[in-house]
């Protein structure tokens, strides 16, 4: 981990952001949404985070909210709107750090972004653990194909997410997402939510890459997108004006500002 700003946080003590953090040393990580300088989704950030813990065997992270604000306020106005991420277990009880992130421009929430789909499967899905191999191959695709994001097929031929995202359909009036053997992403669970709070149908099921030419719209769900269209899957073009694509993203503002009302 690269932290950018004055300070980062490692096991009990805030220490300057010039030391650079191995995070195949970690047993999980988490990335967290700073908006005006507070945090998205923090309770299920937290909750993600010591899930990941106990399935690995490490006890959990108690002190994770007040060393989050503690961080926030030692690195000043710097980090109004930003990345947090968060490492946890192996050789690092607790390890935290504003970083880089890349947002996508107004242009590609107007337009849509594009997508290739590549036959690639996490070895665990559930739980989020950094791995050398699989960014890189993702990096070369994305160089490859002049892409914003890889779209992962399994060897039954099935959709299951994006690289570091997750992905929904629309036919009709319906809002279709991958049932299984996904990440189990937050910004995916309140799009969930966006979706019922807007009255459309969610279905959860399996969809086959033959599924895609089909589709109405798509979109892509992930802490630095929120909602974000999809104009094109390789040959695949969808509909990124979509009426209901864009019910859904103004339900999703909703359920932001909602939780951010908190603090």
């Amino acid at each position: 981990m690269k932290a950018i700003f004055n300070k980062m946080y490692l096991d009990g003590s805030f220490i300057d952001t010039d030391k650079e953090l191995s995070e195949e040393k970690s047993a999980t990580y988490d990335v967290m949404r700073i908006i005006g300088g507070k945090p998205l989704f923090l309770d299920a950030h937290i909750d993600r985070v010591n899930r990941s813990l106990a399935k690995m065997g490490y006890d959990k992270v108690v002190d994770l909210p007040n060393v989050l604000f503690d961080l926030i306020k030692v690195n000043g106005d710097e980090t109004v709107s930003c990345n947090v991420k968060i490492l946890a277990g192996g050789d690092y009880r607790l390890a935290m750090g504003f970083v880089e992130s890349v947002y996508p421009n107004q242009s590609d929430y107007q337009d849509g972004v594009r997508l290739t789909a590549a036959r690639i499967e996490r070895s665990n899905p559930e739980v989020k653990v950094w791995h050398d191999d699989y960014k890189e191959r993702i990096k070369e695709l994305v160089a490859e194909k002049q892409v914003f994001e890889v779209l992962l097929i399994n060897g039954e031929d099935l959709v299951t997410e994006g690289s570091k995202s997750n992905i929904f359909f629309i036919k009709d009036k319906t809002v279709l997402t991958p049932e299984t053997n996904v990440l189990p992403g937050i910004t995916r669970r309140y799009a969930e939510l966006a979706i019922e709070n807007a009255g459309f149908e969610l279905s959860k099921s399996r969809i086959s890459q033959a599924d895609l030419e089909n589709m109405d719209a798509a979109f892509l769900t992930g802490t630095s997108l929120h909602i974000l269209p999809i104009c094109c899957i390789d040959s695949f073009k969808y509909d990124s004006k979509n009426q209901v694509l864009r019910a859904c993203m103004q339900a999703f503002s909703q359920v932001v500002n909602k939780d951010l009302s908190i603090y």
